[in-house]
C-alpha cells in the first residue's frame, strides 16, 4: 500500500469509528483498535475497494451485535474478516474489464459467457409462465399453489396432481406466437 493508500484507509476507518461509536456507545478508540487490528489480517492481495468493503461488512455486523464492550466489537471484527477471506480466496477474480495479456483466451471468453446468455434468452425467450398457467385447469391451479405455499397435499390431491402431469407431456414445448 502506498503512502496515500494509507492515509485514505485510516480517515475512513477513523469515519467509520466515529459512526459506529455513536450508534454502539463503545468508545471511539477502542472500536479503532479493534477494527485496525482486524484489517491487518486482510489479505494481502486484496485491492482498496476490497478493504472498504471489510470495513463496510465489519460496520454492519458491529451495528447488528449488540456490543458490550470494545473487546468483543475486536472480537467480531476478527471473526468478519476471516469469513470475508474465506470468501475472498474462493472467489474467481477473473474480471472482463481487466484484459490477462492473452487477447485470444480473454475474447473466446466474454465470446462463451456472451453466447450462453444469448441461448438462454433464445430458449427460454418463447416460453410465457402466465401463459402455462392460465392453461391449467382450475382446479390443477389450486393444487400447484397449495403446493407453492408448502402446504401438504393428501394422497388423493398429489396423485390427481401426477395424473395430470403425466397427460400433460406437450405443455411445455416452446411456443411461437
Amino acid at each position: 500500500m502506498t503512502i496515500d493508500t494509507k492515509q485514505t484507509m485510516t480517515m475512513q476507518i477513523r469515519e467509520t469509528v466515529a459512526a459506529l461509536s455513536k450508534a454502539t456507545g463503545v468508545k471511539a478508540d477502542k472500536l479503532e483498535i479493534g477494527v485496525k487490528n482486524a484489517l491487518r489480517y486482510v489479505s494481502h492481495k486484496a485491492t482498496l475497494e476490497d478493504r472498504f468493503d471489510v470495513l463496510q461488512e465489519i460496520a454492519l455486523q458491529l451495528l447488528s451485535t449488540k456490543l458490550p464492550d470494545g473487546a468483543y466489537a475486536s472480537g467480531v471484527a476478527r471473526n468478519t474478516v476471516g469469513k470475508w477471506n474465506e470468501r475472498f480466496f474462493y472467489r474467481s477474480h477473473e474480471s472482463l474489464d481487466r484484459d490477462s495479456g492473452d487477447v485470444d483466451a480473454d475474447q473466446s471468453y466474454k465470446d462463451m459467457l456472451i453466447g450462453s446468455i444469448e441461448f438462454e434468452a433464445r430458449s427460454c425467450g418463447n416460453m410465457d409462465g402466465q401463459r402455462l398457467w392460465d392453461r391449467l385447469p382450475g382446479d390443477m391451479q389450486k393444487l400447484i399453489a397449495k403446493r407453492l405455499r408448502g402446504a401438504r397435499l393428501s394422497d388423493a390431491e398429489r396423485k390427481a396432481l401426477e395424473r395430470h402431469r403425466k397427460a400433460q407431456t406437450g405443455l411445455l414445448k416452446q411456443t411461437t406466437e
